[in-house]
């Protein structure tokens, strides 16, 4: 546990700089060598943050597989999908989170069906 709590700590260090890139690829290098349910969900969060939305849906469906209570995925997945219907959404992390454009009926579905995802 105590590597994963680092991980997210070094992945917020990088998200307050502005890196999504490299926080992404710090968590993803964690889950290499630690399959946990947080980190897939903390890298959502960061998918999410760089507009990277199927990317982040994929990502907390993991977070889900691995624990099906895993609030942290359950309350961004359903901001993300809520973002996607165009109702707004709560910012992740108490901060800001920037998205371009409505995703369309198209994307919408595609990233919202659970085959995609298995």
């Amino acid at each position: 546990a105590a590597c994963a709590d680092a991980a997210l700590a070094l992945s917020d260090l990088h998200l307050a700089r502005g890196d999504h890139a490299e926080a992404a690829a710090c968590l993803k290098r964690s889950l290499g060598a630690l399959e946990r349910d947080a980190l897939h969900a903390k890298l959502a969060d960061v998918h999410v943050q760089a507009d990277e939305i199927p990317a982040a849906l994929a990502a907390y469906h993991a977070a889900l597989s691995l624990n099906p209570t895993c609030e942290a995925a359950l309350a961004g997945l359903d901001n993300v999908e809520k973002m996607m219907r165009g109702g707004g959404g709560d910012d992740l992390d108490d901060e800001s989170v920037g998205h371009s454009g409505a995703a369309n009926s198209a994307e919408l579905d595609e990233a919202l069906d659970g085959s995609a995802f298995l």
